[in-house]
């Protein structure tokens, strides 16, 4: 039954909280990030409230792992038998079975002292792959452009130019710039 209101409550919370703001926004996309989202708080809920420590930590959750990947990320059909446990990270010393494109708040020591569902203006997951993207090599790129971001409280958002190129895993330009 707790499992069952959970759901509910998650349902709920996304009815409610889930809106887009930007504009011209990969609506697939953005629901891709609504199903991770989503197996984040339902981890949270399993969990007397600790975050995931990773995305890699939700297989056990059935998100489908196609769910973690971006349309853009010019890895997503690349074979290996390990990928970076983080998208945004390429060179994290823990790894994946499956290929994941978006980034977390919670894999980024420097953000993940910084979760708190209460604020809206942190982000929770991050898309570095809907600007423009060169690829470095080794799952590296260098990226340019608008990040697409779900903050704390369930919104997707896509935020203005960053500059760029630059390489991957800005966690300011991820989780906090506007």
């Amino acid at each position: 039954m707790g499992c069952g209101v959970l759901v509910v409550a998650a349902a709920l919370v996304l009815a409610i909280g889930l809106r887009i703001r930007g504009k011209k926004m990969d609506q697939g996309e953005a629901e891709r990030m609504r199903q991770v989202y989503v197996a984040l708080s339902m981890y949270e809920s399993s969990n007397d409230g600790i975050p995931a420590p990773s995305l890699a930590s939700l297989a056990v959750s059935g998100v489908d792992p196609a769910n973690f990947l971006a349309t853009g990320d010019p890895y997503a059909n690349t074979k290996a038998p390990a990928y970076p446990i983080d998208g945004s990270r390429p060179r994290a010393p823990r790894s994946s079975a499956y290929r994941i494109s978006f980034s977390y708040a919670g894999a980024f020591p420097e953000i993940a002292k910084r979760l708190n569902r209460s604020d809206p203006l942190v982000g929770l997951l991050a898309n570095e792959w809907i600007g423009k993207v060169s690829p470095t090599g080794d799952f590296g790129a260098d990226v340019s452009g608008p990040i697409m971001r779900i903050t704390m409280d369930g919104s997707v958002y896509q935020t203005a130019d960053r500059g760029g190129p630059k390489p991957l895993g800005d966690a300011e330009d991820l989780f906090l710039r506007r």
